[in-house]
């Protein structure tokens, strides 16, 4: 894991980045205390909008936002494996049964689902992942 990368080229940073044997994971971190985190479907019968509110206002510029990060991992990495976006919310709502969902792309959970994840996509050989964590360490440096 790196924590709080420089986006080079510009302002901003990178709150994580999880390297696993599998994928690499940029990781927008958002502290949202006792605020509902939820996926709402606006617009027609014919044409929809997925958006993504956080006590219930729309919050889908957070998805946007993540642009820039993920295309300066993914140039980073290279021709490694694939750079995954996530927006964690740490100590929202998410209510009695809710599950991590994506929208444009991004996965949006908390943090003990992505932990799950990581952990499963965390199986098998991890030879190349301190190979491929400095690499990421060397072209992102601290903020």
């Amino acid at each position: 894991m790196l924590h709080d990368r420089r986006v080079p080229g510009g302002p901003g940073n990178i709150d994580h980045v999880v390297v696993t044997p599998g994928a690499v994971y940029v990781v927008d971190a958002k502290r949202h205390r006792n605020k509902k985190v939820e996926k709402r479907e606006k617009g027609g019968l014919f044409r929809t909008d997925t958006r993504l509110y956080v006590g219930g206002r729309d919050g889908t510029g957070m998805l946007d936002g993540m642009a820039r990060q993920v295309e300066a991992v993914h140039h980073a990495v290279g021709a490694g494996p694939p750079v995954h976006p996530v927006l964690c919310f740490i100590d929202a709502e998410w209510g009695l049964f809710a599950k991590p969902f994506v929208i444009r792309g991004v996965l949006v959970c908390p943090p003990k689902a992505f932990y799950k994840r990581v952990k499963a996509d965390g199986r098998g050989g991890c030879a190349h992942v301190a190979d491929l964590a400095e690499r990421l360490a060397s072209k992102l440096p601290p903020a």
